[in-house]
């Protein structure tokens, strides 16, 4: 009986492994924290797909992120750099065999808090930042091939940017635009060949 168990859960996790596939992707960021205006900025990492039913795919990601804002004085800009490690924990639905919906957590660890001026100025942020951030992430994505994909998404903060006593305070809002490529991937849906039906023929 622990034999067949032992067998069993080796096959199980022989079976998931091979669902399993890593990649990476890199892209750009369109990011916001109010009162400031867009900034513009990129993130790249790793990521993976795990299949886990047809047309479901479970898509962990670790990314270096760049998010932030600009603000415009009279005679120069500056930019407020919050830079995480991103952990998207995403879960993609396919609508057809190319176009996914998905949605999912963003878990984000602060890796650096920076502002600097047009003039090339650069100092740790006056206003400390929050250690972890916490985001709301949904998008849709297109396989150009059985590798190769471009995922569009919104995230929308849930916790504040900055630490306040109010307890009020800027979230982080941003659209991203990735391209993609996961080695070895697998498709996640069935390909069945219909064989009943077809004419034959014949050549005289």
């Amino acid at each position: 009986m622990k034999n067949k168990l032992l067998v069993s859960l080796l096959l199980t996790s022989i079976y998931s492994f091979s669902q399993f596939h890593l990649g990476i992707k890199g892209g750009i960021n369109i990011s916001k924290v109010n009162p400031y205006t867009n900034r513009t900025s990129l993130h790249l990492g790793m990521t993976s797909n795990l299949i886990l039913a047809e047309m479901i795919v479970f898509q962990p990601e670790i990314l270096y992120t760049q998010l932030g804002g600009k603000s415009y004085d009279y005679s120069y800009t500056r930019t407020f750099a919050n830079n995480y490690l991103c952990f998207p924990l995403m879960t993609k639905f396919f609508l057809t065999e190319k176009l996914a919906f998905e949605i999912g957590p963003q878990p984000s660890v602060l890796l650096s808090s920076k502002y600097k001026t047009s003039f090339g100025l650069k100092e740790p942020a006056k206003v400390k930042a929050n250690a972890f951030d916490f985001a709301l992430v949904f998008g849709l994505s297109h396989q150009f091939t059985q590798t190769i994909m471009l995922e569009t998404r919104l995230g929308l903060g849930l916790n504040n940017v900055y630490k306040s006593e109010t307890g009020f305070g800027p979230k982080n809002k941003f659209f991203q635009i990735s391209l993609g490529y996961i080695f070895n991937n697998k498709k996640p849906y069935n390909e069945t060949e219909d064989l009943e039906g077809e004419e034959t023929t014949e050549i005289y």
